[in-house]
């Protein structure tokens, strides 16, 4: 194009030259224009006319050569469309295709939890092997993974994609690399195999098993030593399965689809966001992996893993049950609570040291290890069986207001509360008060080191012998007499003893030095401050013998009107003989009963004993309701399912045929419970009162059939949403409706005789808390199993700051097919409120990022956060989503506009941060 352009220009040129030379020469001659001879202009026009033909000449060659170059952009531009046509119809065919693959539900879900990502194609590519290096980044986005080691790999450098992922797993001891003439080597290019792949998968999940299990895979022999114990862990948990003809393939390359089934089975539920998870039953693992997670009500059965991505931040377990172990390698000096919670064992292996570990109200743990430094709290009324203080650790905090049954040091010493503790000592805790535990347990005493007298080697006396030392609760002992009571003479004297009895088949005794004396003058006996003895009163202790202690009031009480109270007697270690030197020893509940100041009436009579006679009236029973209370079979199971008149199921012991029993609550206030049974054939309840041991004995007809009803738990209810959400007109109306489905595993339906509509018009339903102003909540019934929830109406009030929750109370009368002693069931439903897009927008609080610009937007098949940054560069600033801190993508070579991949297209929360700076902003 220049050079035809450059032609043109000169053709041109050259006309108006020799036109201008024409007229300079007219001008300059004095005579007129005719003066000037024929030939001369004959000559001069025929050269204008050569100049013109030459430059129509180039003009005409220039248009051809242009039509030409057009034609072929538009002909590239047809292909270029067409190519993209093409790509975009095999994208579209490989997603279609991919949804009938066996793996694809399973590797969606995990993309929208962003363990995975999708290729640019749209495409999950679940038959595509997988190498160690992606393997171990997906374990590490499971787990969180935080620390990492130092590079001691040959072949990885700061330079490659994987080397955070390679460091972290290092640091985890999930990847341990391969020795090569004498160099490590990650190998991160390599497929992985399939023995290599459940090697790192048992060492991120801290599996363990039986080791004399043997495998019996026809291949067993190609399995490597160190792969062979892993496999088989993963085998008994069903995590992994070999193939139909007996063998397992362990040199097998590892597809996508296969590595993310034995994760996803052996992680099992993955919560990695924020918020209250409740009502549930778990049957396998769960992974918490953020902060700010709150367990209710639900039962884990496998393992529970608080990884390292929960930071410095906080967790909290209530009512719930834990059947495996529990993993905290997360979580601050805040931290992480128990609260009426029961565990198999603990493990606090938080690398740093920096949490504290808390359990209150009635949480029961068998065992736990403490792997690292840590702090721990011990609320009344919680328990530990056992708490082992591991060889690593170096100091801990521990404040013990509970029980703590067996303590342990492994290591050589210890710091616990700035003392030093040696591994042979003998302590128990109260508060934070280490005490030393009285006598030795792996020593006898003098009298036993001496050798038997006389001659011969006929065995000495069995009490030179030291006798095993036993565990011992407030359980352990029965208070005889009930409680102390006013005499007849209502001055204030206490007219009765009481008798608190060791019972039969424990070998602890009252300690044999115990002289008969007041509270405050024998050592080991106190009352706490809480529950004082009425002024004027002393509590005289006196030792009948090994098994019983009289307590007797002397005095008389300064006030005795009806100011009835409890008093706690506590009995320390060295009360007692042949308790174990870990426990600091138990209490008991003593009443005390005044009458109001009469005319001198008769003392109260002690309230019979109930006995265990058969089932007969309710008025005898004060604690159980008799009418109610029966053995039932749900779900298969068979419970016996107990109504208590007073108090709840925190306030007592429960024991079947005289064997402690474990109950499970069945509605949220703990007024009824159900004990599991093995057998229809029991005969007894025993309900015992756990402040003053009091007993109740209820007899169950044994040749009666169990009742085969349903109940209706609070985790077989379920909502599709969690809350309703705003429109997007932001005029207050919901654009979602919930439905809430009843499980299939029980009889329970809704009820067909319930007229449905408008919340307060149905009877048996209702909100505790208010609906918005402006708003109804209509139930419709769809079938016996769904229910379906509308929110109707405009909200008056409808900003950010009036989203709450609704707590919906749906009553018996709303259920059919349900156990007589069924109260109902209530359900949190949160609404969500937007601020208006004129709020969003021009309030001017937005000094970082361009709130019209900001988006999330789908570009080639994945959704993206699509930022706009008003103020510096991406570099200037780390980026959150809902939480958790993100890589960026820049879009352009500034990098004031960068991309987020996002898991999910919903509303979510972007968090950028510089310094002390944040800015807030929500995600639609």
């Amino acid at each position: 194009m220049e050079c035809y352009m450059k032609k043109t220009v000169s053709h041109i040129l050259t006309a108006l030259l020799i036109l201008i030379s024409m007229t300079s020469t007219s001008f300059a001659n004095t005579s007129s224009v005719d003066s000037i001879s024929s030939a001369s202009k004959k000559d001069t026009v025929k050269e204008v006319a050569k100049e013109v033909t030459k430059l129509e000449k180039t003009i005409n060659e220039v248009t051809v050569e242009e039509k030409k170059k057009e034609t072929a952009k538009v002909v590239a531009v047809e292909k270029i469309e067409e190519k993209k046509v093409g790509e975009k119809q095999v994208n579209t065919q490989n997603e279609i295709k991919e949804k009938d693959h066996w793996a694809y539900a399973m590797m969606s879900e995990l993309k929208s939890k962003r363990i995975i990502s999708g290729y640019s194609d749209g495409t999950l590519k679940p038959d595509k092997s997988v190498t160690r290096a992606e393997f171990i980044t997906m374990i590490g986005e499971i787990l969180r993974l935080q620390e990492k080691s130092e590079n001691v790999f040959e072949d990885i450098d700061s330079s490659n994609w994987y080397v955070e992922a390679i460091l972290k797993g290092k640091e985890a001891g999930i990847m341990n690399g391969y020795e090569v003439e004498g160099e490590l080597l990650a190998k991160p290019n390599a497929y992985i195999t399939r023995e290599e792949a459940s090697t790192m998968v048992v060492n991120a999940f801290k599996l363990i098993g039986d080791n004399d299990t043997k495998l019996s895979f026809e291949d067993s022999k190609e399995i490597a030593p160190y792969a062979q114990e892993n496999i088989n862990i993963l085998l008994a948990n069903k995590y992994v399965s070999g193939y139909e003809d007996n063998t397992f393939k362990p040199k097998k390359l590892l597809s996508r689809a296969e590595g993310m089934t034995i994760l996803k089975n052996t992680m099992g539920e993955l919560y990695n966001t924020k918020g209250t998870y409740k009502d549930n039953v778990i049957p396998s693992n769960l992974v918490i992996n953020t902060e700010g997670v709150i367990l209710e009500n639900t039962t884990v059965k496998g393992n529970l893993y608080l990884t390292e991505g929960i930071g410095d931040g906080e967790v909290e377990i209530n009512n719930s049950q834990i059947t495996g172990k529990v993993y905290i390698e997360g979580g601050g000096l805040n931290s992480i609570y128990f609260s009426n919670s029961s565990v198999g064992e603990v493990v606090v292996a938080k690398k740093d040291g920096k949490v504290r570990v808390v359990l209150k109200d009635n949480t029961k743990v068998e065992t736990i290890k403490m792997e690292n430094n840590a702090k721990m709290e011990v609320s009344k009324n919680s328990n530990i069986k056992k708490l082992e203080v591991g060889k690593k650790v170096k100091e801990i905090q521990i404040k013990n207001e509970g029980k703590i049954d067996d303590f342990k040091v492994q290591g050589k010493e210890v710091k616990i509360n700035d003392k030093k503790v040696t591994k042979e000592q003998k302590i128990y805790i109260r508060g934070n008060e280490i005490k030393k535990s009285e006598g030795k347990t792996d020593a006898t005493s003098s009298a036993s080191k001496k050798k038997p007298s006389g001659g011969g080697g006929g065995g000495g006396s069995s009490s030179n012998q030291t006798q095993p030392k036993e565990d011992f609760t407030e359980n352990d002992m029965t208070l005889i007499g009930g409680a102390f009571k006013e005499s007849s003479e209502n001055d204030g004297s206490v007219g009765n003893t009481l008798k608190l009895v060791i019972k039969d088949g424990k070998d602890v005794k009252f300690a044999s030095n115990i002289k008969t004396g007041t509270i405050d003058t024998i050592t080991g006996a106190s009352v706490v401050k809480d529950t004082p003895i009425p002024q004027g009163l002393k509590l005289e202790i006196k030792r009948i013998n090994d098994k019983t202690l009289e307590l007797k009031m002397i005095g008389k009480a300064n006030n005795h009107g009806e100011s009835s109270k409890t008093i706690k007697f506590i009995l320390e270690n060295n009360m007692f003989e042949g308790i174990k030197d870990s426990i600091a020893g138990t209490f008991a509940m003593l009443p005390i009963e005044f009458h109001n100041k009469t005319d001198g009436s008769e003392e109260t009579p002690e309230t019979p004993d109930p006995g265990t006679g058969d089932k007969e009236t309710d008025d005898k029973y004060k604690i159980i309701d008799a009418s109610k209370t029966d053995i039932m079979e749900i779900h298969n199971v068979l419970y016996a399912v107990v109504v208590l008149k007073k108090g709840n199921v925190d306030d007592y012991e429960f024991y079947l045929d005289g064997n402690l029993g474990d109950p499970l609550k069945v509605n949220t206030e703990g007024t009824i419970l159900k004990l599991e049974l093995n057998t229809k054939e029991v005969e007894n309840l025993k309900v015992v009162n756990k402040s003053d041991n009091s007993e109740e004995v209820f007899s169950f007809i044994n040749n009666s059939e169990p009742k085969i009803n349903d109940n209706l738990l609070g985790n077989q209810l379920i909502m599709d949403e969690l809350e309703f959400i705003e429109a997007s007109t932001n005029d207050g109306s919901i654009k979602n409706t919930i439905n809430l489905a009843i499980a299939n595993d029980t009889k329970a339906i809704f009820s067909t005789k319930s007229n449905y509509g408008e919340i307060d018009t149905i009877s048996g339903a209702s909100a505790l808390k208010d609906v918005p102003a402006g708003l109804k909540l209509k139930l419709n019934r769809i079938d016996d199993k769904n229910l379906n929830l509308e929110m109707i109406g405009n909200a008056l009030s409808h900003g950010e700051e009036n989203s709450k929750e609704i707590k919906l109370i749906l009553l018996p009368e709303l259920f059919e097919n349900v156990i007589d002693s069924f109260e109902g069931l209530e359900k949190h439903i949160g609404i969500k409120f937007y601020n208006t897009t004129e709020e969003i927008i021009e309030d001017g609080k937005y000094k970082i990022i361009d709130p019209n610009k900001t988006k999330i937007m789908e570009i080639q098949n994945v959704m993206y956060a699509v930022v706009v940054i008003k103020e510096g560069t991406a570099e200037n600033y780390k980026f959150y989503i809902n939480g958790n801190e993100e890589s960026i993508k820049k879009v352009n070579t500034e990098g004031t506009v960068v991309k987020i991949e996002l898991g999910h297209t919903g509303e979510q929360e972007l968090k950028v941060v510089k310094d002390e700076t944040k800015e807030i902003f929500t995600l639609k």
